[in-house]
């Protein structure tokens, strides 16, 4: 056995209750951008063993950066982990894997009774130490937020909700391209099947009769809604208070500050102050807030009067 290795869940048959376990090191974990197989951070063949569910508490807390994608939860993540005190676990497929089923058993009017013991028993292997007194963050991938109220109903847990002004995550959704729009449009389906009445927003805002770029961007919007309300619900549960919440704003304009206050609520030690210089996605390419901003103000130029119109219907639709 190479020293500092062990094996680590990699991807979840929720049905079978099989996992696929690889080999691999705090350090690759830390280098990785996500967990999610994207990048090999793991060495030698991986390996399926049975994954027996349970339903024991873990001794210690579980800790997750909830968020609604594209909103600077990789930035984040990157900051709050510190070698020694926290590493930070950057969407690992495990979870996406388990919020996939679940969606699935939903949209079918299927119930797993399984599922949950498999879920804690998922959720204690992640957060495993990997060295004494370092604790452990999960940012999982927002697929997972379909399991909000699964994950927040252990009373081991401790979690910020990360969010962006709605019209910013629009935009943020526009500036990815045609990847993350179709991204963003799978999401809310997804998301859709664990609520009647967001399954019939999905099906409205696919009738409507207006072109498919239309149609895709009403998709984005109904995303950003059903994320946050699954958050307020979440955080409504558990009595959590606006201290477990932060914006993209915030930590642009305030990253100590709002350093400080993400480790508050998770309950870690806070880190050094930072200025935001580094790519978050690509370590090693400068961060330019002036460029993003150009960015932005580009696909306002391109697309402000679609949001608009995309954003009035559906406040018209849910007021209605």
């Amino acid at each position: 056995m190479v020293t500092g290795t062990r094996l680590f869940l990699h991807k979840v048959d929720a049905a079978r209750h099989i996992g696929t376990f690889v080999r691999t090191s705090a350090a690759a974990l830390r280098a990785a951008p996500f967990l999610d197989g994207r990048t090999c951070y793991w060495k030698g063949a991986p390996a399926e063993r049975d994954i027996k569910p349970t339903a024991e508490q873990p001794a210690s807390f579980n800790r997750y950066i909830f968020h609604v994608g594209f909103c600077g939860s990789t930035l984040l993540s990157r900051l709050l982990d510190q070698p020694g005190r926290t590493l930070v676990l950057r969407e690992p497929q495990s979870l996406t894997d388990l919020a996939a089923y679940r969606s699935a058993l939903a949209r079918e009017g299927l119930h797993d009774p399984n599922l949950l013991p498999l879920l804690a028993t998922v959720a204690a292997s992640l957060h495993r130490p990997w060295r004494p007194d370092e604790r452990v963050v999960v940012k999982p991938s927002n697929w997972v937020n379909v399991l909000l109220p699964d994950l927040v109903g252990l009373p081991s847990t401790r979690a910020l909700f990360l969010t962006m002004e709605r019209r910013a995550f629009v935009r943020a959704i526009l500036r990815g391209g045609g990847a993350r729009i179709a991204f963003a449009a799978r999401a809310a389906v997804h998301i859709s099947h664990m609520d009647e009445a967001n399954a019939e927003l999905v099906a409205k805002a696919l009738a409507r009769p207006v072109d498919d770029d239309a149609r895709l961007l009403t998709l984005a919007v109904l995303l950003y809604d059903f994320q946050l309300a699954r958050f307020s619900a979440a955080a409504h549960a558990r009595g959590w208070s606006s201290a477990h919440w932060l914006t993209l704003e915030e930590l642009r304009a305030d990253p100590a500050g709002a350093l400080h206050a993400a480790a508050l609520a998770l309950d870690i030690d806070p880190p050094p102050g930072h200025v935001l210089t580094e790519h978050a996605k690509q370590p090693g390419t400068a961060y330019s807030a002036a460029a993003e901003a150009e960015q932005d103000a580009a696909v306002e130029a391109a697309h402000g009067a679609r949001i608009t119109r995309a954003l009035a219907w559906i406040d018209g639709i849910v007021a209605a």
